[in-house]
């Protein structure tokens, strides 16, 4: 009876630190994982969220540059001699400004000596400018136009007519962001050769076209 009471006694001590370290490997936390990440799909039928609307945005404006379409230029360089030429520009669409144009050039020479003739010669023309940019009114361009001279001379000999001429050229033009615009052009006027000549003194005053430079100044608005 001691023996079997002895034999129970050592199977109950050896069980229970079994049993407990059986129940802390159960209960003891496994290594850590990441969660999977999780896609979340937009719908494409769902209505956008709709921002609030910044309620300062009205404070602060932006600033944009200001949209010239008229432009009115002289050339300087025809001052010099005696020519005085006055141009409108109008931009009309992307590439593409219309011209009007008025020319007054005034010259006096002596065809003999001690007899001076005076000449005067009035233009209008009209045309367009292809512009390189989407503003005609800046940068490289083509120019094309024409129109009518008026000629009036008179000294020795005495000449009028009425004539077509065409104007073709580059022109290139510089627009400060104030109004201020520089223009540089170059081309040629067709204009057929018209004039007189008296064939009892032997002289003679003609006129015709030839390639031609302008520098200009004007003021877009």
């Amino acid at each position: 009876m001691k023996m079997r009471s002895l034999f129970c006694l050592v199977t109950w001590m050896m069980t229970v630190p079994f049993a407990a370290w059986a129940q802390e490997s159960e209960t003891a936390p496994g290594p850590k994982t990441d969660p999977a990440p999780v896609t979340v799909q937009r719908d494409p039928f769902a209505e956008p969220v709709k921002r609030p609307a910044d309620p300062f945005a009205d404070l602060m404006p932006v600033k944009k540059p200001p949209q010239r379409k008229n432009l009115v230029s002289v050339n300087v360089l025809g001052i010099v001699y005696g020519q005085y030429h006055l141009e409108f520009q109008r931009a009309l669409a992307p590439r593409l400004a219309g011209v009007l144009s008025s020319s007054l050039w005034m010259t006096s020479e002596d065809i003999v000596p001690g007899t001076e003739q005076s000449s005067t010669l009035l233009g209008l023309n009209a045309g367009f400018v292809l512009g390189w940019n989407r503003d005609p009114l800046r940068g490289p361009g083509l120019m094309l136009s024409g129109g009518l001279l008026r000629i009036e001379s008179s000294g020795m000999l005495e000449f009028s007519k009425t004539t077509g001429t065409v104007k073709g050229g580059f022109v290139y033009r510089y627009t400060f962001g104030f109004g201020l615009s520089l223009s540089l052009e170059a081309g040629y006027l067709f204009l057929d050769k018209v004039g007189t000549y008296d064939i009892y003194n032997g002289v003679g005053v003609y006129f015709s076209g030839g390639p031609f430079v302008e520098a200009g100044i004007g003021w877009a608005f």
